[in-house]
Protein backbone atom coordinates (compact mmCIF):
# COMPACT_ATOMS: atom_id res chain seq x y z
CA UNK A 1 0.00 0.00 0.00
CA UNK A 2 1.61 3.58 -0.98
CA UNK A 3 0.98 5.18 1.94
CA UNK A 4 2.48 2.03 4.24
CA UNK A 5 5.59 2.75 2.46
CA UNK A 6 5.44 6.22 3.11
CA UNK A 7 4.65 6.25 6.92
CA UNK A 8 7.53 3.12 6.73
CA UNK A 9 5.26 0.67 8.34
CA UNK A 10 5.20 -2.28 6.00
CA UNK A 11 7.56 -4.10 8.59
CA UNK A 12 4.03 -3.47 11.18
CA UNK A 13 1.35 -4.04 8.29
CA UNK A 14 3.09 -7.68 7.48
CA UNK A 15 2.92 -8.60 11.18
CA UNK A 16 -1.01 -7.61 10.87
CA UNK A 17 -1.50 -9.51 7.90
CA UNK A 18 0.73 -12.75 9.84
CA UNK A 19 -1.60 -12.34 12.33
CA UNK A 20 -5.05 -12.11 10.50
CA UNK A 21 -4.03 -15.03 8.83
CA UNK A 22 -2.95 -17.22 12.00
CA UNK A 23 -6.57 -15.67 13.25
CA UNK A 24 -8.59 -16.86 10.66
CA UNK A 25 -7.22 -20.27 10.47
CA UNK A 26 -8.15 -20.69 14.28
CA UNK A 27 -11.65 -19.41 13.47
CA UNK A 28 -11.65 -22.24 10.83
CA UNK A 29 -10.53 -24.57 13.04
CA UNK A 30 -13.34 -23.17 15.79
CA UNK A 31 -16.22 -23.63 12.81
CA UNK A 32 -14.55 -27.33 11.81
CA UNK A 33 -14.66 -27.97 15.80
CA UNK A 34 -17.94 -26.72 16.40
CA UNK A 35 -19.59 -28.48 13.56
CA UNK A 36 -18.15 -31.48 14.52
CA UNK A 37 -19.34 -31.13 18.08
CA UNK A 38 -22.70 -31.03 17.64
CA UNK A 39 -21.99 -34.09 15.77
CA UNK A 40 -20.10 -35.82 18.40
CA UNK A 41 -22.78 -34.93 21.11
CA UNK A 42 -25.49 -36.41 19.06
CA UNK A 43 -23.47 -39.08 18.63
CA UNK A 44 -23.12 -39.77 22.51
CA UNK A 45 -26.36 -39.78 23.11
CA UNK A 46 -27.11 -42.06 21.03
CA UNK A 47 -24.36 -44.42 22.10
CA UNK A 48 -25.55 -44.07 25.65
CA UNK A 49 -29.09 -45.19 24.43
CA UNK A 50 -27.67 -47.99 23.08
CA UNK A 51 -25.16 -48.85 25.64
CA UNK A 52 -28.52 -48.37 28.42
CA UNK A 53 -30.92 -51.01 26.31
CA UNK A 54 -28.00 -53.21 26.12
CA UNK A 55 -26.81 -52.98 29.48
CA UNK A 56 -30.65 -53.82 30.99
CA UNK A 57 -30.38 -57.08 29.43
CA UNK A 58 -27.48 -57.84 31.90
CA UNK A 59 -26.36 -60.52 29.79
CA UNK A 60 -23.30 -62.62 30.75
CA UNK A 61 -20.11 -63.97 28.84
CA UNK A 62 -21.20 -66.93 26.91
CA UNK A 63 -24.85 -66.60 28.20
CA UNK A 64 -26.44 -66.60 24.66
CA UNK A 65 -24.69 -69.74 23.90
CA UNK A 66 -25.55 -72.04 27.30
CA UNK A 67 -29.24 -70.57 26.90
CA UNK A 68 -29.69 -72.02 23.31
CA UNK A 69 -27.83 -75.47 24.38
CA UNK A 70 -29.97 -75.33 27.49
CA UNK A 71 -33.20 -74.41 25.11
CA UNK A 72 -32.34 -77.58 22.87
CA UNK A 73 -31.83 -80.12 25.38
CA UNK A 74 -35.02 -78.89 27.19
CA UNK A 75 -37.23 -78.78 24.29
CA UNK A 76 -36.13 -81.92 22.69
CA UNK A 77 -36.16 -83.89 26.64
CA UNK A 78 -38.93 -86.58 25.96
CA UNK A 79 -37.08 -87.13 22.41
CA UNK A 80 -33.59 -87.75 24.48
CA UNK A 81 -35.27 -89.17 27.06
CA UNK A 82 -36.07 -92.01 24.81
CA UNK A 83 -33.30 -92.38 23.13
CA UNK A 84 -31.64 -93.19 26.75
CA UNK A 85 -33.98 -95.62 27.65
CA UNK A 86 -33.90 -97.36 24.36
CA UNK A 87 -30.20 -97.35 24.63
CA UNK A 88 -30.15 -98.95 27.90
CA UNK A 89 -32.58 -101.42 26.86
CA UNK A 90 -30.40 -102.48 24.00
CA UNK A 91 -27.27 -102.91 26.57
CA UNK A 92 -29.28 -105.44 29.20
CA UNK A 93 -32.73 -106.33 28.17
CA UNK A 94 -34.72 -107.68 25.62
CA UNK A 95 -35.77 -104.89 23.33
CA UNK A 96 -37.88 -105.28 19.94
CA UNK A 97 -38.11 -109.06 20.83
CA UNK A 98 -34.29 -108.80 20.03
CA UNK A 99 -31.57 -110.10 22.57
CA UNK A 100 -29.61 -107.81 24.58
CA UNK A 101 -26.20 -106.78 23.50
CA UNK A 102 -25.26 -108.20 27.16
CA UNK A 103 -26.83 -111.15 26.15
CA UNK A 104 -25.68 -111.91 23.04
CA UNK A 105 -21.93 -111.02 24.09
CA UNK A 106 -22.61 -113.87 27.28
CA UNK A 107 -23.99 -116.37 24.49
CA UNK A 108 -20.53 -115.31 22.38
CA UNK A 109 -18.22 -116.13 25.36
CA UNK A 110 -20.07 -119.11 26.42
CA UNK A 111 -19.69 -120.25 22.53
CA UNK A 112 -15.65 -119.48 22.63
CA UNK A 113 -14.57 -120.76 25.96
CA UNK A 114 -16.31 -124.30 25.17
CA UNK A 115 -13.96 -124.26 22.42
CA UNK A 116 -11.07 -123.23 24.20
CA UNK A 117 -9.73 -126.59 25.47
CA UNK A 118 -9.52 -128.33 21.53
CA UNK A 119 -8.67 -124.42 20.19
CA UNK A 120 -6.74 -122.30 22.44
CA UNK A 121 -5.99 -119.97 19.79
CA UNK A 122 -8.99 -118.42 20.99
CA UNK A 123 -7.82 -116.50 23.91
CA UNK A 124 -7.56 -112.73 22.19
CA UNK A 125 -11.27 -113.69 21.02
CA UNK A 126 -12.29 -114.33 25.15
CA UNK A 127 -10.27 -111.18 25.95
CA UNK A 128 -12.50 -109.21 23.33
CA UNK A 129 -15.78 -110.66 24.38
CA UNK A 130 -14.60 -109.85 27.65
CA UNK A 131 -14.20 -106.03 27.11
CA UNK A 132 -17.15 -106.03 25.41
CA UNK A 133 -19.19 -106.82 28.20
CA UNK A 134 -17.46 -104.27 30.39
CA UNK A 135 -17.69 -101.52 27.54
CA UNK A 136 -21.54 -102.29 26.90
CA UNK A 137 -21.75 -102.21 31.48
CA UNK A 138 -20.44 -98.76 31.36
CA UNK A 139 -22.58 -97.29 28.57
CA UNK A 140 -25.49 -98.60 30.76
CA UNK A 141 -24.47 -96.80 33.55
CA UNK A 142 -24.09 -93.76 31.99
CA UNK A 143 -27.17 -93.91 30.11
CA UNK A 144 -28.63 -94.26 33.28
CA UNK A 145 -27.12 -91.45 35.20
CA UNK A 146 -28.24 -89.04 32.20
CA UNK A 147 -31.96 -90.12 32.82
CA UNK A 148 -31.50 -90.04 36.46
CA UNK A 149 -30.01 -86.25 36.41
CA UNK A 150 -32.55 -85.35 33.38
CA UNK A 151 -35.63 -82.74 34.78
CA UNK A 152 -38.50 -81.97 32.16
CA UNK A 153 -39.16 -78.44 33.39
CA UNK A 154 -41.52 -76.49 31.18
CA UNK A 155 -41.26 -73.72 33.41
CA UNK A 156 -37.59 -73.62 32.70
CA UNK A 157 -37.99 -74.33 28.83
CA UNK A 158 -40.66 -70.92 28.98
CA UNK A 159 -38.32 -68.78 30.73
CA UNK A 160 -35.31 -69.76 28.31
CA UNK A 161 -37.48 -69.12 25.50
CA UNK A 162 -38.56 -65.47 27.30
CA UNK A 163 -35.16 -64.81 27.89
CA UNK A 164 -33.80 -65.61 24.08
CA UNK A 165 -36.70 -63.73 22.54
CA UNK A 166 -35.59 -60.53 24.53
CA UNK A 167 -31.58 -60.87 23.55
CA UNK A 168 -32.70 -61.65 20.04
CA UNK A 169 -34.81 -58.45 19.54
CA UNK A 170 -32.94 -56.01 21.32
CA UNK A 171 -29.91 -57.72 19.02
CA UNK A 172 -31.67 -56.87 16.09
CA UNK A 173 -33.00 -53.39 17.26
CA UNK A 174 -29.27 -52.25 16.70
CA UNK A 175 -28.37 -54.87 13.87
CA UNK A 176 -26.04 -56.85 15.72
CA UNK A 177 -26.24 -60.63 16.38
CA UNK A 178 -27.10 -61.79 19.77
CA UNK A 179 -23.48 -63.64 20.29
CA UNK A 180 -22.31 -59.67 19.65
CA UNK A 181 -24.10 -57.90 22.76
CA UNK A 182 -21.41 -58.29 25.06
CA UNK A 183 -18.20 -57.03 22.58
CA UNK A 184 -20.78 -54.26 21.36
CA UNK A 185 -21.01 -53.02 25.29
CA UNK A 186 -17.35 -53.10 25.39
CA UNK A 187 -16.83 -51.15 22.26
CA UNK A 188 -19.64 -48.03 23.41
CA UNK A 189 -17.74 -47.93 26.56
CA UNK A 190 -14.54 -47.44 24.50
CA UNK A 191 -16.20 -44.81 22.23
CA UNK A 192 -17.86 -43.05 24.88
CA UNK A 193 -14.77 -42.79 27.00
CA UNK A 194 -12.90 -41.45 24.34
CA UNK A 195 -15.17 -38.97 23.27
CA UNK A 196 -16.17 -37.63 26.43
CA UNK A 197 -12.74 -36.43 26.98
CA UNK A 198 -11.79 -32.77 27.12
CA UNK A 199 -11.70 -31.00 24.13
CA UNK A 200 -9.22 -28.02 23.03
CA UNK A 201 -12.12 -26.17 21.93
CA UNK A 202 -11.31 -23.39 24.69
CA UNK A 203 -7.92 -23.17 24.00
CA UNK A 204 -8.38 -22.57 20.83
CA UNK A 205 -10.74 -20.32 21.95
CA UNK A 206 -8.28 -18.22 24.30
CA UNK A 207 -5.42 -18.53 21.33
CA UNK A 208 -8.15 -16.21 19.26
CA UNK A 209 -8.41 -14.33 21.91
CA UNK A 210 -4.94 -13.73 22.62
CA UNK A 211 -4.06 -12.77 18.80
CA UNK A 212 -7.15 -10.69 18.62
CA UNK A 213 -5.62 -8.40 21.45
CA UNK A 214 -2.51 -8.22 19.87
CA UNK A 215 -4.34 -7.80 16.06
CA UNK A 216 -6.44 -4.63 17.74
CA UNK A 217 -3.37 -3.30 18.90
CA UNK A 218 -1.15 -3.25 15.94
CA UNK A 219 -4.15 -1.93 13.80
CA UNK A 220 -4.63 0.94 15.73
CA UNK A 221 -1.26 1.57 16.05
CA UNK A 222 -1.21 1.63 12.36
CA UNK A 223 -4.17 3.61 12.04
CA UNK A 224 -2.80 6.56 14.27
CA UNK A 225 0.28 6.08 11.86
CA UNK A 226 -1.67 6.08 8.65
CA UNK A 227 -3.32 9.05 9.63
CA UNK A 228 -0.52 11.11 10.96
CA UNK A 229 1.51 10.15 7.41
CA UNK A 230 -2.39 10.86 5.70
CA UNK A 231 -1.97 14.35 6.45
CA UNK A 232 1.68 14.82 5.74
CA UNK A 233 1.69 13.54 2.52
CA UNK A 234 -0.93 15.19 1.51
CA UNK A 235 0.83 18.44 2.27
CA UNK A 236 3.99 17.24 0.04
CA UNK A 237 1.77 16.20 -3.19
CA UNK A 238 -0.36 19.35 -2.72
CA UNK A 239 2.95 21.53 -3.25
CA UNK A 240 4.08 19.21 -6.13
CA UNK A 241 0.74 19.79 -7.99
CA UNK A 242 0.96 23.75 -7.77
CA UNK A 243 4.00 22.87 -9.43
CA UNK A 244 2.65 20.63 -11.99
CA UNK A 245 -0.17 23.55 -13.40
CA UNK A 246 -2.81 21.74 -10.84
CA UNK A 247 -4.98 24.16 -9.25
CA UNK A 248 -6.96 21.98 -6.90
CA UNK A 249 -6.67 19.89 -3.51
CA UNK A 250 -5.14 16.56 -3.15
CA UNK A 251 -6.07 14.26 0.21
CA UNK A 252 -5.69 11.20 1.67
CA UNK A 253 -8.51 9.96 3.42
CA UNK A 254 -8.06 7.68 6.70
CA UNK A 255 -11.45 6.12 8.14
CA UNK A 256 -12.07 3.12 10.05
CA UNK A 257 -14.91 -0.11 9.85
CA UNK A 258 -15.38 -2.41 12.28
CA UNK A 259 -14.53 -5.54 10.18
CA UNK A 260 -10.70 -7.13 10.78
CA UNK A 261 -8.92 -7.48 7.30
CA UNK A 262 -5.23 -8.52 6.49
CA UNK A 263 -4.64 -4.38 6.64
CA UNK A 264 -6.21 -3.31 9.70
CA UNK A 265 -9.43 -1.52 10.38
CA UNK A 266 -8.74 1.64 7.87
CA UNK A 267 -10.33 2.14 4.67
CA UNK A 268 -7.98 4.69 2.56
CA UNK A 269 -8.93 7.04 -0.28
CA UNK A 270 -6.93 8.85 -1.97
CA UNK A 271 -9.22 12.22 -3.16
CA UNK A 272 -8.47 15.35 -4.94
CA UNK A 273 -10.29 18.00 -6.32
CA UNK A 274 -9.26 19.69 -8.99
CA UNK A 275 -10.98 23.18 -8.44
CA UNK A 276 -10.92 25.09 -5.53
CA UNK A 277 -14.08 25.00 -3.67
CA UNK A 278 -15.60 21.85 -4.56
CA UNK A 279 -16.26 19.19 -3.11
CA UNK A 280 -12.99 16.41 -2.60
CA UNK A 281 -14.04 13.15 -4.75
CA UNK A 282 -12.29 10.27 -5.69
CA UNK A 283 -8.86 10.42 -7.37
CA UNK A 284 -9.96 7.75 -9.98
CA UNK A 285 -13.06 9.33 -10.78
CA UNK A 286 -12.77 12.72 -11.48
CA UNK A 287 -8.90 12.64 -12.54
CA UNK A 288 -8.86 13.36 -16.36
CA UNK A 289 -5.75 11.29 -18.45
CA UNK A 290 -3.35 13.94 -17.71
CA UNK A 291 -4.02 15.11 -14.98
CA UNK A 292 -3.88 11.58 -13.42
CA UNK A 293 -0.62 11.31 -14.61
CA UNK A 294 0.20 14.28 -12.65
CA UNK A 295 -1.08 13.33 -9.81
CA UNK A 296 0.50 9.83 -10.02
CA UNK A 297 4.03 11.75 -10.59
CA UNK A 298 3.70 13.49 -7.47
CA UNK A 299 3.11 10.78 -5.32
CA UNK A 300 5.79 8.31 -6.72
CA UNK A 301 8.33 11.22 -6.40
CA UNK A 302 7.20 11.12 -2.96
CA UNK A 303 6.52 7.29 -2.73
CA UNK A 304 8.23 4.76 -4.31
CA UNK A 305 11.64 5.94 -4.91
CA UNK A 306 12.90 2.81 -2.43
CA UNK A 307 9.92 0.76 -3.41
CA UNK A 308 8.03 -0.93 -5.94
CA UNK A 309 7.33 -0.49 -8.78
CA UNK A 310 10.84 -0.55 -10.74
CA UNK A 311 9.54 0.35 -14.14
CA UNK A 312 7.19 3.41 -14.23
CA UNK A 313 5.42 4.52 -17.50
CA UNK A 314 3.66 7.50 -17.90
CA UNK A 315 1.53 7.63 -21.33
CA UNK A 316 1.06 11.97 -22.07
CA UNK A 317 1.43 13.16 -18.77
CA UNK A 318 2.01 16.86 -19.71
CA UNK A 319 -1.17 17.03 -22.01
CA UNK A 320 -2.73 20.37 -21.75
CA UNK A 321 0.31 21.95 -20.22
CA UNK A 322 3.32 23.78 -22.16
CA UNK A 323 6.46 26.15 -21.44
CA UNK A 324 7.46 26.10 -17.56
CA UNK A 325 4.90 23.80 -16.31
CA UNK A 326 6.50 20.74 -19.33
CA UNK A 327 9.53 21.74 -18.51
CA UNK A 328 9.15 20.59 -14.24
CA UNK A 329 7.68 17.87 -15.33
CA UNK A 330 10.58 17.03 -17.52
CA UNK A 331 12.53 17.83 -14.01
CA UNK A 332 9.87 15.58 -12.16
CA UNK A 333 10.86 12.45 -14.29
CA UNK A 334 14.12 13.15 -14.58
CA UNK A 335 14.27 13.15 -10.43
CA UNK A 336 12.21 10.14 -10.32
CA UNK A 337 14.28 8.19 -13.11
CA UNK A 338 17.35 8.89 -11.10
CA UNK A 339 15.72 5.45 -9.06
CA UNK A 340 13.48 3.61 -11.43
CA UNK A 341 13.10 2.94 -14.47
CA UNK A 342 10.93 6.07 -16.22
CA UNK A 343 8.90 5.62 -19.62
CA UNK A 344 7.31 8.63 -20.94
CA UNK A 345 5.40 8.96 -24.21
CA UNK A 346 5.32 12.65 -24.30
CA UNK A 347 4.52 15.54 -27.29
CA UNK A 348 6.34 18.56 -25.20
CA UNK A 349 9.52 19.46 -26.25
CA UNK A 350 10.40 19.98 -22.88
CA UNK A 351 9.71 16.71 -21.09
CA UNK A 352 11.79 15.49 -24.04
CA UNK A 353 14.42 17.43 -23.79
CA UNK A 354 15.12 15.72 -19.54
CA UNK A 355 15.72 11.95 -21.10
CA UNK A 356 18.36 9.85 -21.07
CA UNK A 357 17.43 8.62 -24.49
CA UNK A 358 15.06 9.13 -26.28
CA UNK A 359 13.25 7.18 -28.56
CA UNK A 360 11.26 7.90 -31.64
CA UNK A 361 8.48 6.28 -32.99
CA UNK A 362 6.60 6.49 -36.41
CA UNK A 363 3.83 4.42 -38.13
CA UNK A 364 4.74 3.90 -41.83
CA UNK A 365 2.69 1.90 -44.41
CA UNK A 366 4.90 0.00 -46.83
CA UNK A 367 2.71 -2.41 -49.41
CA UNK A 368 -0.51 -1.81 -48.19
CA UNK A 369 0.43 -3.05 -44.89
CA UNK A 370 1.28 -0.91 -41.54
CA UNK A 371 4.39 -0.63 -39.65
CA UNK A 372 5.63 1.26 -36.52
CA UNK A 373 9.55 1.77 -36.17
CA UNK A 374 10.79 2.56 -33.32
CA UNK A 375 14.37 4.32 -33.38
CA UNK A 376 16.76 5.27 -30.60
CA UNK A 377 18.38 9.01 -31.95
CA UNK A 378 21.59 9.92 -31.09
CA UNK A 379 22.28 13.49 -30.32
CA UNK A 380 22.30 15.39 -33.68
CA UNK A 381 18.42 13.50 -34.51
CA UNK A 382 17.68 14.28 -31.01
CA UNK A 383 18.40 17.89 -31.55
CA UNK A 384 16.64 18.01 -34.98
CA UNK A 385 13.78 15.95 -33.69
CA UNK A 386 13.21 18.17 -30.49
CA UNK A 387 13.24 21.24 -32.76
CA UNK A 388 10.56 19.29 -34.80
CA UNK A 389 8.64 18.96 -31.91
CA UNK A 390 8.99 22.58 -31.40
CA UNK A 391 7.99 24.54 -34.31
CA UNK A 392 5.34 21.60 -35.15
CA UNK A 393 6.44 20.96 -38.83
CA UNK A 394 9.66 22.86 -40.49
CA UNK A 395 13.14 22.98 -38.38
CA UNK A 396 14.73 26.27 -38.31
CA UNK A 397 18.05 27.70 -37.10
CA UNK A 398 16.03 28.98 -34.24
CA UNK A 399 14.64 26.38 -33.95
CA UNK A 400 17.85 24.43 -33.73
CA UNK A 401 19.14 26.77 -30.88
CA UNK A 402 16.22 26.56 -28.55
CA UNK A 403 16.76 22.61 -29.00
CA UNK A 404 20.00 22.48 -28.17
CA UNK A 405 19.39 25.05 -25.15
CA UNK A 406 17.00 22.30 -23.93
CA UNK A 407 19.01 19.59 -24.22
CA UNK A 408 22.02 22.16 -22.08
CA UNK A 409 20.05 22.67 -19.28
Amino acid sequence: MLLDEFAQIDGEVKQLEKLYRAISDIERDIANFEAHYQQMQQDIAELNTEYSDLSSLNLAQNEWQELNLEHKGLSNAQFILDGLTQITNMADNDYENAASIKSISKKMLQIVESIHNTYPKCDNLISLLNSILVEVGEVEHEANQLINSFDINEQRLSDIEIRISAIFDMARKYRILPQEVCARLEDISSKLSSMNQSSNIDELRQQRQELMNQYKKIALTIGNQRKTSGIILSKKVNELLIKLGINGLFNVDVSTHDKMTSYGFDIIEYQVSFNKGLQMQPLAKVASGGELSRVALALYLQLSKNNPPEVIIFDEIDVGIGGKIAAYVGEMLKDLGKDKQVISITHQPQTASYGDNHLSVRKQVKKDMTTVEVKELQQKERITEIARMLSGVAVTDVTIKHATELLEH
